[in-house]
């Protein structure tokens, strides 16, 4: 009885499989007619519009607009995908120097010229000393912080 069961269910495997089989030996087939169905249904969309356009016009100018729609549908290419320009360092450096000058060019056309501050060398911030005495207190201070702290360890 297992044998019978087990012949079946080969059976259903090898049905199942000739069905994918067919399918796929059948859909460049059936991606031809899809191509083929589109086309017609553009011829006719252009006729439908030759027919609909006035009657004033010449018939050069709907057979010249179908031909044109025609050759579009029949021609179609894939898009190309473009390169990357890649810039060497010393370029990128020229357009960030000319970017900086026309950012500074700007600031200055907007800045009033009496708001821009001049600082002249003489008048230029000098650094600050601390006197020794000062200097002794700090270090005291942090002595006795350490002090503390090694007294609580």
């Amino acid at each position: 009885m297992a044998t019978d069961s087990t012949l079946t269910l080969i059976d259903a495997e090898i049905a199942k499989l000739t069905q994918v089989r067919s399918l796929l030996a059948d859909s460049g087939k059936i991606a031809a007619k899809i191509i083929a169905i589109k086309s017609k249904i553009k011829e006719r969309k252009t006729r439908k519009a030759a027919a609909k356009a006035p009657a004033k016009a010449p018939a050069k100018a709907v057979a010249k607009a179908a031909a044109k729609a025609a050759a579009k549908t029949a021609a179609k290419k894939p898009a190309k995908t473009r390169k990357r320009r890649v810039l060497s360092p010393e370029a990128r450096q020229r357009i960030s120097d000319a970017q900086r000058k026309r950012w500074a060019a700007r600031a200055a056309a907007k800045a009033p010229a009496a708001a821009v501050p001049v600082m002249e060398p003489e008048k230029a911030r000098k650094p600050r000393v601390l006197s020794p005495e000062a200097r002794q207190r700090i270090a005291d201070a942090q002595r006795k912080r350490w002090a503390a702290k090694k007294a609580t360890t």
